[in-house]
């Protein structure tokens, strides 16, 4: 969105799903999202073990990368490349992430336990992905080389240097990056070189307020510092101005 005041319609509208299966117009616990220059829609369908693409306009899904293990979250490059982040096994809680060319997978860029979410920065020379386990987001070149820990060297907590359970990732022009950090109940963003972070959303225990949030699982920053929060158990989503810690509710917050 282009205006910080925008708003939506409160009545959705369904593009794919709404019976549970593993036909190409079912989806089975589907966990992360990617919209593409051409808006085209890239789902993460965790227990279908598989990423499905939409074109715009479109009934029916197309599966791009399968043969996956409960995959949480996806990214495309500008020349259409799939990086994906799913269990390195079946029965496992190792994380990866993998490079898909084609509808093929061509190498692992990274493993490690309980990964969740990808996002590349705005030159796609970089990739960040949450770890969750050990409250961490860690950044590496898009080859999948030259690790370097963001957040994470001092272990899970609530001060603004720590995380706990931290779901989501996403980066504005600039490279800040901004974490929906579950566990303690807020959002905040951390700016290049920063050494700790800036609450910019909730952080006052777990509620229903507007300046609190209830296990963030989702985090979207657009090109006006405008945050959207996936406010998980308040079910609903919060728009956070730039400069505010107030959000306001823009869909949801009736109950599911």
């Amino acid at each position: 969105p282009s205006c910080p005041s925008a708003t939506w319609s409160q009545v959705g509208r369904t593009v794919i799903g709404g019976t549970q299966g593993n036909a190409t117009n079912q989806l089975h616990y589907p966990v992360g999202l990617f919209i593409d220059s051409n808006d085209c829609l890239f789902i993460a369908d965790s227990r279908n073990d598989r990423v499905i693409k939409m074109e715009q306009g479109a009934s029916i899904g197309t599966v791009v990368a399968g043969k996956l293990h409960t995959p949480t979250d996806i990214s495309v490059d500008k020349q259409g490349n799939l990086y994906i982040v799913d269990l390195s096994t079946s029965e496992g809680s190792s994380g990866r992430v993998t490079h898909w060319i084609d509808g093929s997978k061509t190498d692992i860029l990274y493993a490690a336990e309980q990964l969740d979410a990808i996002v590349f920065d705005r030159k796609e020379e970089y990739f960040y992905v949450t770890q969750r386990s050990k409250g961490g987001v860690i950044r590496y070149k898009k080859d999948g080389t030259g690790e370097h820990t963001i957040i994470g060297n001092f272990g899970e907590g609530s001060a603004l240097f720590q995380l706990d359970q931290p779901w989501d990732v996403a980066i504005d022009d600039s490279g800040t990056i901004y974490i929906a950090d579950s566990g303690n109940n807020r959002v905040i963003k951390w700016p290049m070189n920063a050494t700790e972070g800036i609450l910019i959303g909730g952080g006052n225990n777990y509620g229903n307020r507007t300046d609190q949030l209830a296990a963030p699982r989702g985090v979207l920053v657009d090109h006006l510092g405008t945050v959207y929060v996936a406010d998980t158990y308040n079910d609903r989503i919060i728009r956070i101005p730039l400069g505010s810690k107030t959000g306001t509710i823009i869909i949801g917050g009736h109950g599911k």
